[in-house]
């Protein structure tokens, strides 16, 4: 099963309960939007019922491990994206001057 997520939280919680980190992306249509995709053997819908019931559970240190985990790639995933952005402003800019 895949499942995607833009919540940092609920991303970590599925990762903290063994679900794979599958893709991490930018959504272009959304500045600053990054979106986690999971794939898992277990019913990764099951655990989004329960984060989203209140009712999960979780070891903390596993959660606070995917939480540092995630956070490093969606801001390598911004970093990447600003870095695009001003290469593409100074191009644009250069050629208005040229």
């Amino acid at each position: 099963m895949r499942l995607t997520s833009s919540d940092l939280y609920e991303s970590s919680f599925f990762h903290s309960q063994g679900a794979r980190l599958a893709e991490v992306w930018s959504d272009k249509s959304r500045e600053s939007k990054v979106i986690f995709t999971f794939e898992g053997d277990n019913d990764l819908g099951e655990l989004q019922k329960s984060y989203h019931r209140g009712t999960a559970t979780v070891n903390l240190a596993d959660y606070r491990h995917s939480l540092e985990a995630l956070k490093d790639a969606m801001f390598r995933i911004l970093r990447s994206e600003n870095h695009d952005r001003r290469m593409r402003n100074e191009r644009r800019n250069n050629q208005k001057v040229g």
